[in-house]
């Protein structure tokens, strides 16, 4: 640092030498803008997959709710209509 008098003020000489460009800055900001575009990419994927496996489990059940109704109700009017047990699918 070097300190000179100009009309008996003293001013500080400062070199500015580790400043960071305005080619860096937009560098890094377009690299955080395709990260978080990324990561939203593999949220959203996974978020449909996590949906679709839910409603699909809620449709299983709801068949198996269905099916076990239909039986009772075969049941109880002594047909001998034999019920086949559901066999699970897997997609």
């Amino acid at each position: 640092m070097d300190l000179s008098s100009k009309n008996g003020a003293f001013y500080a000489a400062v070199n500015q030498t580790s400043s960071i460009s305005l080619s860096h800055v937009c560098l890094i900001l377009f690299v955080l803008l395709v990260l978080v575009f990324a990561l939203f990419t593999v949220w959203k994927r996974y978020l449909t997959s996590s949906v679709r496996h839910a409603l699909r489990e809620e449709v299983m059940l709801e068949v198996r709710s269905q099916m076990a109704d239909y039986a009772q109700l075969d049941d109880g009017e002594g047909s001998n209509v034999n019920v086949r047990e559901m066999k699970k699918f897997t997609f």
